[in-house]
Order: structure tokens, then sequence, then C-alpha cells
């Protein structure tokens, strides 16, 4: 018979190589990760421009799709500041993945703005969520700030390719190209999800996300808080705006 430590062995020789957890590389395969919930921001105006001219949508009713997006990544962010300390991170990413695969897939078929827009605003919630969970592993790290540079790269990078690719192949194959192409994405980080490290969460860690103590000396100040995100939100908004009506 075969002893445990035998079978032990076994499991172990079968396990995947994975990037040491501090390295280059695990901050290239973790940008990747940050990326994919979010890929479609850096691609915006190809987005609109493509259901502009592939399903003759009027600007605003394009632009209504980009946003619904959009929203729903916002929403699905914040939904994640509340379950990622509830929630593994890896067999997360995967369904969360997965989910937005299927919403790419089934967005080819629809023509009908009606049932697009709640579709990408489901695609963008479940987005949204999988860059909460991205982030909170980038926290685990010893480099956070240069994840979160490799991560500005990867967007940059690739999503200036795609404006430069995309517009050109959606007059020849159709608006469903856009969302091949987002699909793409989210397989490639799928297949690079086992070689990235296990990053448990560690014993310092809170156990909420809003542990702040109320005193004198470490008092949380509502009202700034408050008016640095409206006007974060403000600024992201005037700028992805602007920026998908572009080309």
């Amino acid at each position: 018979m075969t002893s445990n430590q035998d079978v032990a062995k076994t499991s172990r020789s079968f396990q995947m190589p994975k990037a040491a957890p501090d390295s280059l590389l695990a901050a290239i395969l973790l940008s990747f990760l940050g990326t994919a919930g979010v890929f479609y921001a850096n691609i915006l105006a190809a987005l609109v421009s493509g259901l502009i001219e592939g399903l003759n949508y009027s600007s605003q009713t394009a632009g209504y799709v980009a946003s619904a997006n959009i929203y729903g990544a916002a929403f699905g962010a914040f939904a994640a500041v509340f379950a990622v300390k509830h929630l593994p991170w890896r067999p997360t990413a995967y369904v969360s993945l997965l989910g937005m695969i299927a919403v790419d897939i089934v967005s080819t078929q629809v023509v009908l703005s009606e049932i697009l827009i709640p579709l990408r605003f489901g695609h963008g919630l479940v987005g949204g969520f999988l860059v909460g969970i991205a982030f909170s592993v980038f926290a685990r790290t010893k480099s956070p700030d240069r994840t979160f540079g490799m991560l500005l790269v990867n967007q940059a990078g690739l999503g200036g390719l795609g404006l430069m690719v995309l517009p050109r192949l959606v007059p020849e194959y159709g608006p469903s190209v856009l969302f091949y192409a987002l699909m793409g994405f989210s397989f490639f980080t799928l297949l690079i999800l086992p070689f990235i490290d296990d990053y448990p969460r560690t014993k310092s860690e809170p156990a909420t996300g809003f542990a702040a103590k109320d005193s004198k000396d470490n008092k949380l100040m509502i009202v700034p808080l408050l008016l640095a995100l409206l006007a974060i939100f403000m600024y992201q908004a005037s700028n992805m705006g602007l920026a998908a009506y572009m080309i």
C-alpha cells in the first residue's frame, strides 16, 4: 500500500511552479490580475466608436453602454471592500474571470441597447469586484507600489495598443471584435492565475476594512474625506467621458 507520505510527495510534484512572491515576475503577473477587471476602460473610446459604427448606435446610447460598464465597476469595487476579508482570493478571481468571459460571449450576440446596457453593467460589477480582490493581494506583497506601477505600465501599454488596433478591425469584423478582445484578456489572466503565489492573509491584518480609532490623536475627518472622494469621482467622470468620444 502507498503511504500517506508518498501520496503527499506525489501531490506536491504536480503543483504548478509559482513566481517568487516579491519578484518582478510576480508584479507583472499581479498587474494582469488587476488590469483584467477594468481593461475595457483602457479601450473605452474604441468601444464607443465601435458601437456607433458597428451597431449604428447614437453617441448618447453608446455612451450609456460605456457608462453602465464603469458604474458597475464602481459598485463592484465598493462591494469588494466589505467582502475581501471573507473570501479566498484565488477561487474568487477564477469565478470572476469566468463570469466576465461569459458576459462578453453573450455581448457578442446582442444588438439591442436595452439588453446590452444592463449586460455591461453586470460585467462591470464583476470586473470591479475582481479589481478590489486584486488590490487586496497587492497589499500583501512587500512592494505594493512596484506592483501598482507595473499595473499602470500594463494598462497604458495594452490600452494604447487596443486603441490603435481595434477601431480598424470593427468595420471588417463588426463590434463583436471588441468583446472578443476583452474575452481574450480575461482568458489569458485565467491561464496565468496558477503561477501567482498564494499570498496568504497575515495575522496582522484587521478583521474589518474600516477599523479606525475614535480618539483625539487619531480621528477620522469625514468631511475632508468625502470632499476628496467627490473630487476624484468628478475628475474621473470628466476624464473618461471626454476620452470615450475622442476617436
